[in-house]
């Protein structure tokens, strides 16, 4: 699930719903660690980078905002070399979450700090490459089997806010999901109409239990 630029800026998108929700609690994240080093794991377009980190983006070739090429079975740094990582939508389109977060307690120095975020629900997306969907207790069980105490989790995209994302899901399909310009604004009025209707349902009647993505904060445990 990638988000361009800074996540869920516009309301009238139709990731939105999901979107602002995963930057308000990444930002939050971030916010609880000490500046250092830090890695982004799969950095796309580097959307939660802070100048107060030593900020390293690695990415699939082909992405020109990554420092360093490679994947994330198999991370390219030595043991303990970072302060923390950072990973946000990516863990479901690695062939093995397990052996991911693996390399990320192995790049991270003891007491060092993980954020990471994934997906309860969401459409198919960057097909082939869209493998998982989790629960909170299956990332928690991921996490703690790789060498991490999660610290917190926020969930995000719940109860009728999940049905909004579905909505707006169906309504990217119309017409095939073109890209053109005047599709998008065509678009725009439905998914501001869903967005605020199912934002403000949600507040109202937030279901915990019926969760779009996880974000978590997670502390690598001494070797």
């Amino acid at each position: 699930m990638a988000f361009p630029g800074r996540p869920g800026r516009y309301i009238f998108t139709p990731e939105w719903l999901s979107a602002h929700e995963n930057y308000r609690n990444v930002s939050a994240a971030l916010d609880r660690i000490a500046p250092g080093k830090l890695l982004d794991v799969g950095c796309g377009s580097r959307p939660f980078q802070r100048a107060s980190f030593q900020w390293v983006g690695l990415d699939v070739e082909g992405n020109p905002h990554a420092d360093v090429v490679g994947t994330a079975l198999a991370l390219p740094f030595e043991d303990a070399s970072f302060d923390a990582v950072l990973s946000t939508q990516v863990i479901e389109h690695v062939e093995d979450p397990a052996a991911m977060l693996r390399e990320c307690a192995r790049v991270l120095r003891d007491g060092g700090t993980m954020v990471l975020s994934g997906p309860q629900y969401f459409e198919l997306h960057e097909e082939p490459r869209d493998f998982y969907r989790f629960t909170e207790y299956g990332l928690r069980l991921l996490c703690s089997q790789a060498g991490f105490e999660v610290a917190q989790v926020w969930r995000e995209g719940c109860g009728l806010s999940l049905a909004g994302i579905a909505i707006n899901s169906a309504i990217l399909q119309i017409g095939g999901r073109p890209s053109s310009l005047l599709w998008k604004a065509l678009k725009a009025p439905f998914f501001l109409l869903v967005n605020l209707c199912c934002y403000a349902l949600g507040r109202v009647v937030r279901n915990d239990r019926d969760v779009q993505n996880y974000t978590m904060l997670a502390i690598r445990r001494p070797r």
